[in-house]
């Protein structure tokens, strides 16, 4: 998960909370929290039962796990809690971010994706935090300055205006999915695939790639056919690597949050094709030519 740390505003406390400075409470979003007393001043109003009962529509399954998994942490019965009482380790924001998901080993790989994607430079600017949700862990990156957008800025640029929206970007990497329409393999999409936040199963835009996906992307899309977007510009066969097909995704998940339109949209797949571009052109790739 992105999020923009802005060290300027004083008013921002804990967990960068907005301060009141008439009460001395920080705005959480749903509810205030008090700094003196260490706790919130009403209960979290995340309620369990409401939210499997949505899940079991779709899936019976996952909402019995959903369920258990809740009641296998005690410190989740405490309304008035904060993070499983752990705020040293995690934090829990609200909007305004780009979330890592998965395991450990996962988001890890997750995080250096986005270190490459980003460049050296500007990766020394990024920084991480663990945030604990009702699906289990994920992780916030973020950045520290705003010099993080003069390195690569065809690509920070675009990241620091996913980090700054009101909106949740989910990266990550898996073999399979599931969205409103049921359960599928990233595989079968090319290697990687966006779910706009209409689709998806908790309202965030999502952004899921192989771990193979560049390859899957080569063999599919990199071979000399006639079908669109094969060749690029000068007629030439593709190349992909995993910035590229990550970018692309990321494209798709842009033009969902920031321009406001349907992952499947000829707007959304201009966003996709113009910052894969911008890879490519890193890379001294060819463009890829335009899809139709």
């Amino acid at each position: 998960m992105l999020r923009r740390e802005n060290l300027e505003i004083v008013q921002q406390q804990f967990t960068l909370y907005e301060r009141d400075n008439e009460t001395g409470l920080d705005y959480a979003k749903a509810r205030y929290y008090g700094g003196t007393q260490g706790r919130f001043t009403s209960p979290d109003p995340y309620n369990i039962i409401l939210e499997t009962q949505a899940t079991a529509e779709m899936n019976e399954n996952k909402a019995s796990v959903q369920f258990f998994n809740y009641l296998a942490h005690p410190q989740n019965w405490n309304r008035y809690g904060y993070v499983t009482n752990n705020p040293l380790k995690y934090i829990d924001p609200t909007g305004e971010d780009l979330w890592l998901t998965g395991s450990d080993e996962e988001r890890k790989q997750e995080l250096e994706r986005i270190k490459q994607l980003v460049g050296k430079d500007a990766a020394r600017y990024l920084t991480t935090a663990e945030l604990c949700t009702k699906d289990g862990m994920v992780t916030i990156v973020g950045y520290s300055s705003n010099a993080f957008t003069k390195y690569e800025p065809g690509v920070t640029t675009r990241l620091a205006d996913i980090i700054d929206s009101n909106d949740v970007l989910e990266y990550h990497i898996a073999t399979t999915y599931e969205d409103k329409s049921g359960t599928h393999t990233t595989r079968h999409f090319g290697g990687a695939v966006a779910v706009g936040k209409e689709e998806s199963l908790n309202g965030h835009t999502q952004v899921f790639v192989h771990p193979q996906g560049s390859a899957i992307a080569q063999n599919i899309l990199g071979v000399p056919t006639v079908l669109a977007g094969s060749r690029s510009n000068d007629g030439k066969p593709l190349d992909f690597y995993d910035d590229i097909t990550d970018f692309h995704e990321i494209g798709h998940g842009y033009a969902n949050m920031i321009d406001k339109v349907d992952i499947n949209s000829d707007q959304s797949s201009r966003r996709a094709l113009d910052f894969e571009n911008i890879i490519r052109q890193r890379r001294g790739l060819p463009n890829r030519r335009v899809l139709h």
